[in-house]
C-alpha cells in the first residue's frame, strides 16, 4: 500500500466512523455543517438587560462633579506657577476631569456604554456652569480654591448664565424695566396770568367812547400744586 492510498485509508476510517479514536467528524473549509463537533451545542445568549435610570442619573452625577474635581485638581497643580500658559491650563483642566470621571465609573462599575455617554453629557454641562458657583456658592468656592481666584471668577462671568462657544448665554432672562406711571397732575403748573380785558367807557363831557383797560384776577387752579 503507497503512501497516497494509506492516507485515503485512514481519511475513508475518520470519516465512516469506524475508527476506536475517533467520537465525531469536524468538516473543515466550504461545507454546509458548522464546524462543531456533532456532540457541541450552540450556546444561548442572554441578552443583558438595560441599565436602569437611576444608574444613569448616578452617571450623570459623577460627570458633573467630575467638572469640578478638574479645575480643582489643575488649579492646586499649578498654583504654584505666575502666570500659566492659558493652552497648558485647559489641556490640565480637561485631563483631570476625565481622569476623574473615569476613576468614579469605574468605582462604581458605571462602565457600561449608556452609563459613558451619561457621564460625558454631566462632564459637559458641569463645565458649561462651572463658573455659576462663583456666584452663588462663594464662601465653599474660596475654601476649595482660593479667595482671588473665587473674585477673578466673579468679575470675569456673568451669574446664571450657560458658557458655550465663548460666549455667555443667560439662563434668567432679565425683567423689562417697567413704564413709570403717567402722571396725572402736571408737573409745572401754567402761569397764572391775569387776562386784560378792554372796557369802553363813555365821555359825558364829549359824548365819546373812551376806552379804559382793566386788570381782572384770575383764582389760581385749586388741583396745581407747583413744586
Amino acid at each position: 500500500m503507497t503512501g497516497k492510498e494509506d492516507f485515503a485509508a485512514r481519511v475513508a476510517s475518520y470519516q465512516a466512523g469506524k475508527s476506536a479514536n475517533v467520537l465525531g467528524t469536524i468538516h473543515i473549509g466550504a461545507h454546509d455543517d458548522p464546524v462543531l463537533p456533532c456532540h457541541a451545542r450552540p450556546q444561548q445568549t442572554v441578552p443583558r438587560p438595560r441599565p436602569s435610570i437611576r444608574s444613569q442619573a448616578l452617571a450623570l452625577g459623577m460627570g458633573l462633579v467630575s467638572a469640578v474635581l478638574g479645575p480643582l485638581g489643575q488649579f492646586h497643580l499649578m498654583k504654584s506657577q505666575a502666570a500659566p500658559d492659558p493652552t497648558t491650563v485647559t489641556m490640565v483642566t480637561i485631563g483631570a476631569a476625565l481622569l476623574a470621571a473615569f476613576a468614579l465609573t469605574l468605582a462604581f462599575r458605571l462602565t457600561r456604554q449608556p452609563h459613558r455617554i451619561a457621564t460625558l453629557v454631566g462632564l459637559l454641562v458641569g463645565a458649561s456652569l462651572f463658573h455659576n458657583l462663583a456666584h452663588r456658592l462663594p464662601g465653599p468656592m474660596a475654601q476649595a480654591f482660593s479667595p482671588a481666584y473665587v473674585q477673578q471668577l466673579a468679575r470675569s462671568t456673568p451669574p446664571d448664565s450657560l458658557w458655550f462657544n465663548g460666549s455667555y448665554l443667560p439662563l434668567i432672562p432679565a425683567d423689562a424695566p417697567e413704564p413709570a406711571p403717567a402722571s396725572e397732575k402736571p408737573d409745572v403748573c401754567p402761569a397764572q396770568t391775569a387776562p386784560v380785558v378792554t372796557v369802553l367807557q363813555t365821555d359825558h363831557a364829549r359824548k365819546a367812547p373812551k376806552a379804559s383797560h382793566k386788570s381782572v384776577s384770575v383764582a389760581p387752579d385749586p388741583a396745581c400744586k407747583p413744586d
